[in-house]
């Protein structure tokens, strides 16, 4: 796969989505940006959630007034920020975004990354590229809105190089949880 690629996951329900998190967690190194992109309601903070709760946070909010949240760990600190509000370069000045990236490791997590010149990130952070599609899919054919469901599908983007080495991708596949597509 170039790095242009992506991988598509269909995501179904909470537990689809918690071991799709297990895998995606298995990808980051010390040092990492998430890049969430998505409607309102999308679940990009749930997404956060699943990803920490396995590492002992159990309070994952999201950051949307406070814009940024501070997630100590053993290893590493997760910095998870959330720029719904944010109107310019200087707004991400004064709540300290740059700061993070003169840390030697941690996990940057940025809800809202349409709001962000992703072209300025850093070159020696790992950048990953979550965009997050949702769809009504009806539960019975012929079936109202109120007996839908709503699927999610996670496109997992990884700049400048392979998203899943063959190995991973064997073990995804022995999950039941398999890329729906790529794209380009």
């Amino acid at each position: 796969m170039k790095p242009s690629d992506a991988e598509v996951f269909k995501i179904t329900n909470i537990e689809e989505l918690k071991g799709f998190c297990d895998l995606f967690r298995k990808r980051l190194k010390e040092k990492a940006v998430v890049l969430l992109y998505g409607p309102l309601g999308a679940g990009k903070t749930k997404f956060v959630e699943c990803l920490l709760e396995p590492m002992g946070v159990r309070d994952v909010s999201s950051p949307t007034f406070a814009l940024h949240q501070v997630y100590p760990l053993k290893k590493i600190s997760v910095e998870h920020f959330d720029l719904y509000r944010i109107n310019g370069e200087e707004e991400l000045e004064s709540i300290g975004f740059w700061d993070v990236f003169q840390k030697k490791k941690g996990w940057v997590l940025v809800e809202w990354a349409d709001h962000l010149k992703a072209q300025r990130l850093p070159a020696h952070w790992p950048v990953f590229e979550v965009r997050i599609r949702m769809k009504e899919i009806p539960i019975q054919k012929h079936a109202s809105k109120k007996n839908a469901s709503t699927t999610r599908f996670f496109e997992v983007r990884e700049r400048n190089e392979t998203l899943t080495p063959p190995s991973e991708l064997a073990a995804v596949k022995a999950q039941g949880l398999k890329p729906t597509s790529r794209t380009k």
